[in-house]
């Protein structure tokens, strides 16, 4: 008699609740149905391990919150270890691409290049070529990547040697190659090297903007580092640019690094939580690029009332734009433990001018 092969259970439902807290996860938008969000949610950390687990977090877009999450059995991982604090961006649907990260229970950082494809439950590691430009180990930095563009931006970030880094790179998303793209630095701009920033392409692609974050300048030690407000601009012409003129062009409320931010319709930049130093916040603010005027929100959608975001500050949370409709944020690290709650932003809600009044400082 031959015996029967069971079926291969690759995913397993269950209330978002049972979702681990933790901070440096890595978030995705991964796809999308005219009902529902799909998000991609792996790894990550607690004050006491690493997290190794990876989700399906589905978003009901009609009641803008969480419906349901499947832990997901992964078919090949090809070398992929637990870590946290990654670049990542979505390749295309079901697809995401992961650079560096660490682990931090055995003070381990690394540059790997990973593919996930959700179709085959598959990671895969791709090889540095002989001879290409390899950028070095980091966490904390920053891939950024607009949908639809070929190119993405690989900014700072930190090892455990030097610390915070201050070099850039561009990278074919169809190649999967690095290319360098040189700073210009003007004697009369305070650039430092950076790491726990958020960063985002604007203007099609052809300036990358730099937020906050924690580092020291040129001339200082590592021992130097402290949080920094600044908002520089990158000017990058997009496939083709071997320089980076820098540029000041803002300041944040306050010194501000692990923080999250987005940016929406090439106008306003969105930030929640992120920490000084001093202590951790727990506001949505928002920038427009345009009159470089801050405001504050100050009226909560209705999806997102009573939520704990605005009573615990939190650091190292994660988050992901599900365009056209909704800017998610999930989990991080309050003062007292790592959280597995969400906040789900309608973009409309964000837009709009009344839920908003003007400040010059975080609140």
């Amino acid at each position: 008699m031959v015996e029967s092969q069971q079926p291969e259970i690759l995913t397993t439902k269950v209330d978002p609740s049972h979702i681990p807290g933790r901070g440096g996860a890595t978030l995705q938008h991964l796809s999308s149905s005219d009902t529902h969000h799909t998000l991609l949610l792996l790894f990550g950390a607690s004050r006491v391990e690493n997290l190794d687990d990876i989700w399906l977090v589905h978003i009901n877009r009609g009641t803008q919150k969480v419906e349901y999450a499947e832990r997901v059995a992964a078919r090949e991982r090809d070398g992929l270890t637990t870590r946290n604090s990654m670049g990542s961006l979505r390749l295309g649907d079901g697809k995401v691409l992961l650079v560096g990260g660490q682990d931090s229970e055995k003070g381990i950082v690394f540059n790997d290049i990973f593919t996930y494809e959700h179709a085959t439950r598959q990671f895969a590691h791709v090889e540095y070529g002989t001879g290409k430009v390899t950028p070095s180990a980091r966490n904390s930095h920053t891939l950024s990547h607009t949908e639809g563009s070929q190119y993405a931006y690989l900014f700072g970030g930190a090892d455990n040697e030097n610390g915070p880094k201050r070099d850039l790179y561009r990278l074919n998303l169809s190649t999967l190659e690095f290319n360098v793209i040189k700073l210009e630095v003007p004697d009369t701009v305070k650039f430092p090297y950076l790491e726990m920033h958020t960063a985002h392409l604007y203007k099609g692609n052809t300036k990358l903007l730099i937020l906050g974050g924690r580092g020291y300048y040129p001339g200082e030690s590592i021992e130097q580092s402290n949080f920094h407000n600044q908002i520089f601009e990158i000017d990058i012409e997009e496939g083709s640019a071997t320089y980076g003129h820098v540029s000041e062009i803002g300041t944040l409320p306050a010194d501000l690094g692990s923080h999250q931010s987005a940016l929406i319709d090439d106008k306003y930049i969105v930030i929640y939580g992120g920490c000084n130093g001093l202590r951790f916040f727990d506001s949505i603010l928002r920038y427009s690029l345009e009159d470089k005027k801050w405001t504050l929100m100050t009226k909560q959608p209705a999806n997102a009332k009573g939520s704990r975001f605005f009573q615990d500050g939190r650091i190292s949370l994660s988050s992901t734009l599900c365009l056209p409709d909704l800017l998610v944020f999930f989990g991080g690290t309050s003062v007292e433990k790592e959280c597995n709650d969400w906040l789900i932003l309608p973009i409309d809600h964000l837009r709009d001018d009344k839920n908003f009044s003007e400040i010059n400082e975080i609140m």
